[in-house]
């Protein structure tokens, strides 16, 4: 399988996020032993994507999928979360113990009309206390 970066206007990305005012970007590194793509703890200088700089009032952690190909669906690749974060279910349990609520951010692919989630993947993601997060676009 072919792998390139993806561009979020033409191809379907996932990634994992913990965003709120309690959440401390290094509690979740460490809990779950990934290295986030981008961190931002609460009062941090942060940038939107047009440049505009601000002090964050949220703590936020955010993991790209590895290895994301431009061919897997949001099923595939939300599959592969799951297979990936499994292992880590008691962290993720701590966390969640903690008031942290993750979520799975999935943008389709520009004219993607709908989407249909297998309810085994449902359950296996409230399992692991992963909320989904979906975004259509034209």
């Amino acid at each position: 399988m072919k792998q390139r970066a993806i561009s979020e206007s033409t191809a379907n990305t996932t990634q994992l996020v913990f965003c709120s005012e309690d959440v401390n970007p290094d509690d979740v590194t460490r809990l779950l032993d990934l290295t986030p793509t981008q961190s931002v703890k609460v009062s941090d200088s942060a940038e939107y994507e047009n440049g505009h700089r601000y002090i964050s009032h949220l703590g936020i952690w955010k993991l790209e999928l590895l290895n994301a190909n431009v061919d897997h669906t949001i099923e595939e690749q939300i599959d592969q979360w799951i297979d990936l974060l499994s292992p880590r279910s008691e962290a993720l349990s701590h966390l969640k113990g903690l008031g942290y609520r993750p979520y799975l951010d999935c943008k389709a692919a520009s004219g993607s009309l709908s989407l249909c989630i297998e309810p085994e993947l449902l359950v296996r993601l409230g399992e692991l206390n992963i909320s989904l997060s979906v975004w259509l676009y034209e």
